[in-house]
């Protein structure tokens, strides 16, 4: 937990220093502030202005206010920037009890400050709440609206949140409130104040909606010798400033577009060391593939830019700009109520992320039934193919992590992976459900498999069996499992030419046959007899048959069972049979198309 802390720390850093999308300073926080009181120099409540982003559907505007510190339902005013309950006591149980605690608030940060705005604010709270004038259609709107709402001093048009003396009255009010003990932070072996309390980080599903905290305590088995729950925070031997900067990095993170991707339950946090166009469009790319493919659905163009983009890559042509020496940080977060669990942490350069980025998409390339690859899917998109249902809650959060280890250092993929991929294809044959119709995912479960078994073949340097794995048919290949899969496949063919049945040996065998071929494959190839006498290409299924049950006769026959290894070659071998039969359909009518034109 430290190195995390450690380089969100360091990212903090890396953005506050960003001229356009700085992140906020101590004592600060970015919120979305929906309303504007326009206070004159009596402090009297002139109008109230509606916010918006311009083209923007959200309400509001984002802006950086004194801090918002997690509270409670207890009475907790904000400084400043509040709701219309502290503002105005718009609230049937509360309302004088909230205002008064505002007031207060108010009264004990700017008493003293010689500034006209923080003299208007303070008049503000001065008069009974009933005193301001606003509309009973705005006190309507108002009442019970959790929105924030900001002053703006009228005679000079600024906000009064960003007026440098109220700012300096705010920033000693909060160290004057500080209280503890100095100690040595573990993480950036600085001496401060110990934080009590991490920040709260909202956004994440799963988590209470207050936020939830990656650093606490509420147990006291959980505490260092000495310590109790009661300790909080102080457990971590960590100050407010890494704390606060922690916190706010990882906020951040988390509501940037482009830096988080659910997978399962868990919320995958990823950012760069650099700011780089070309290290973020490839984190996104590998991190965010499905995302990207679906948010461009309806420019042809863009499409075909990231496809050609991921085709180069798989080639081996390097990223032209990538800055490979920049590091990239991988944060797998769980959240739980009110805490967050990291599940894993992976860090590595960028170029090591390209060079195993390139090794996933060639080691899941599978050729698809236009003779052309199919679209490489994203981490999260086999993980699914893998769980019941296809549902990402269905994965089991081990999977999660080593599948995800394993992919982003080019290790072997794990065996529960590859099981539960055979599992799922004896189960639905290959079929998962859809908006529309059942879906044929048996290609992209065969990359799967045929990953699986490419890096363990490349692991034990069984580079024949390397080689033998290859994106489109293999008529080369005698592993048994395969041949049985091109077996299998030939003979689904023959049955559809001879009567298209609704329910292929696709959907009656599959399962059996890919396990237990002595089984099932007798009485498959008795009644194949009888397919190939009524189909058209009878003679082409049966050289079919013939050449590849030649080569089974000559590994020993049909076997009782295949164990897990074949039974993968089983469904590879049947697809890349059944695509090969296909493209060659397809050629043949292209050059029908051609004669009949000449």
């Amino acid at each position: 937990m430290t190195s995390v802390l450690n380089d969100l720390v360091l990212y903090y850093d890396q953005k506050a220093e960003d001229p356009i999308d700085a992140l906020p300073k101590r004592n600060r926080s970015r919120e979305r502030v929906c309303w504007e009181f326009c206070l004159n120099d009596s402090g009297e409540l002139v109008s109230v202005v509606p916010l918006s982003q311009e083209g923007s559907k959200k309400r509001g505007t984002d802006m950086l206010v004194p801090e918002h510190i997690t509270r409670s339902s207890g009475v907790s005013p904000y400084f400043l920037v509040d709701k219309s309950a502290y503002f105005l006591g718009l609230d049937a149980k509360r309302g004088e009890k909230l205002y008064a605690a505002a007031s207060e608030l108010h009264h004990t940060v700017l008493d003293g400050v010689d500034d006209p705005g923080a003299i208007a604010v303070l008049a503000f709270f001065d008069a009974e709440p009933s005193s301001h004038a606003i509309s009973q259609e705005l006190l309507e709107q108002l009442t019970g609206d959790s929105a924030f709402i900001a002053f703006r001093f009228l005679p000079d048009g600024t906000l009064v949140h960003e007026r440098s003396d109220v700012l300096d009255a705010w920033d000693e009010y909060c160290n004057c409130d500080t209280q503890g003990l100095p100690i040595h932070c573990s993480v950036t072996g600085k001496v401060d104040i110990a934080a009590t309390l991490f920040p709260q980080v909202s956004g994440f599903p799963g988590a209470t909606s207050a936020g939830a905290s990656l650093v606490s305590f509420n147990k006291d088995a959980f505490c260092s010798y000495g310590r109790s729950s009661n300790d909080q925070c102080v457990n971590a031997q960590i100050t407010a400033e890494t704390a606060f900067k922690a916190g706010t990095a990882l906020n951040y993170l988390v509501k940037t577009p482009g830096h988080r991707v659910s997978i399962a339950a868990d919320q995958m946090i990823f950012w760069t060391d650099a700011e780089s166009t070309e290290c973020d469009e490839l984190a996104q790319l590998i991190f965010n593939l499905d995302k990207q493919f679906s948010a461009n659905k309806e420019d042809a163009a863009k499409l075909e830019e990231i496809k050609h983009k991921l085709q180069q890559i798989r080639k081996g042509v390097p990223i032209e700009g990538l800055q490979r020496d920049t590091r990239f940080h991988l944060l797998s977060v769980a959240p739980n109520a009110g805490r967050l669990s990291a599940r894993f942490y992976e860090v590595g350069t960028m170029g090591q992320l390209e060079d195993n980025f390139r090794l996933y998409l060639q080691d899941t390339e599978m050729v698809g039934l236009r003779g052309q690859s199919l679209r490489p899917g994203s981490f999260n998109y086999y993980l699914r193919l893998t769980a019941a249902f296809n549902e990402s809650s269905n994965i089991p959060s081990t999977l999660l992590s080593n599948t995800m280890r394993a992919a982003l250092k080019g290790f072997p993929l794990p065996d529960a992976l590859y099981q539960g991929a055979l599992q799922r294809m004896r189960v639905d044959k290959g079929f998962v459900r859809s908006s529309r119709a059942p879906r044929d995912v048996s290609g992209d479960r065969a990359a799967l498999m045929r990953a699986y078994l490419i890096r363990k073949a490349r692991h034990s340097k069984n580079s024949d069996k390397e080689r033998s794995l290859t994106v489109a048919l293999n008529e080369d290949n005698t592993n048994v499992g395969y041949l049985l899969g091109r077996l299998f496949a030939i003979l689904e063919k023959a049955q559809k030419d001879a009567v298209n049945p609704s329910a292929t040996i696709r959907d009656r065998y599959i399962g059996a046959a890919s396990s237990n071929p002595s089984t099932v494959f007798p009485q498959l190839l008795k009644t194949a007899q009888y397919h190939i006498s009524k189909a058209n290409s009878s003679v082409y299924i049966d050289r079919l048959i013939q050449s590849v049950m030649d080569k089974i006769d000559g590994t020993g026959g049909l076997p009782k069972t295949l164990g897990y290894d074949d039974q993968g070659m089983f469904f590879i071998g049947y697809y890349q049979q059944k695509t090969a039969i296909y493209i060659k359909r397809d050629q043949a009518s292209a050059e029908v198309v051609e004669e009949t034109e000449e």
